[in-house]
């Protein structure tokens, strides 16, 4: 199981040290009675991503070639995996990718709103279901590339699917803006809330629109 090239036992081993050298819990009951620990939840959400397939499809994935690095047994069922992605508050993940994202030596950031879906069905199921794969819940995301190490430098996350993507931008003007320029598409140009002028003096980025 070998995805964008990537071999999957090291990013099993990098998301598992990356998570305890930043003190991310592992359990959020009091109890710490779950059976798949938060961990362990967040590195399949990772592959999951990189996958790129349905909910079944990744468990038979895990099933029938998972990473040598990664001892599970057995392997969560689909509506485990669903319900404990689910849980993971927005904030918390822009915080994994804000430390994720540090280092590097990108001096130009790229702005991107976009979206992405929680939910990924197989379209027979949702045809025997009369499902509509248009309808599936989302979540709007605004990110921040490094056009040289393509690290994800800031995301906003937000559960409101039907607000403008642009309204994340003044939330996303942190730190990592000092010294970097910023590109983005012509929609941005006939915003003039995002003109430099309208930020204190501390920010010294420039902004080239596309």
């Amino acid at each position: 199981m070998k995805t964008y090239d990537v071999p999957l036992n090291k990013v099993v081993a990098k998301t598992f040290r990356f998570l305890r050298y930043h003190d991310v819990p592992k359990h959020w009951s009091k109890r710490r009675n779950e059976m798949y620990d938060v961990h362990l939840m967040i590195l399949l959400y990772v592959l999951f991503c990189m996958a790129n397939c349905s909910y079944r499809r990744f468990k038979r994935l895990l099933e029938a070639s998972p990473p040598a690095a990664l001892h599970l047994t057995p392997v969560p069922s689909v509506s485990t995996l669903w319900r404990a992605w689910r849980r993971i508050p927005p904030r918390f993940l822009r915080k994994l990718v804000q430390l994720s994202g540090k280092g590097g030596r990108d001096k130009v950031g790229a702005l991107n709103p976009t979206f992405f879906q929680i939910t990924s069905p197989s379209m027979s199921y949702c045809r025997r279901t009369r499902r509509n794969p248009l309808e599936e819940p989302n979540r709007k995301v605004t990110i921040v590339t490094g056009t040289r190490s393509m690290r994800i430098l800031d995301a906003v996350i937000m559960k409101d699917s039907h607000r403008h993507g642009l309204d994340d931008i003044p939330k996303l003007m942190g730190a990592w803006v000092k010294g970097r320029t910023i590109t983005a598409d012509k929609e941005f140009d006939v915003e003039l809330r995002f003109s430099p002028a309208c930020y204190p003096s501390w920010w010294q980025g420039r902004i080239a629109l596309a």
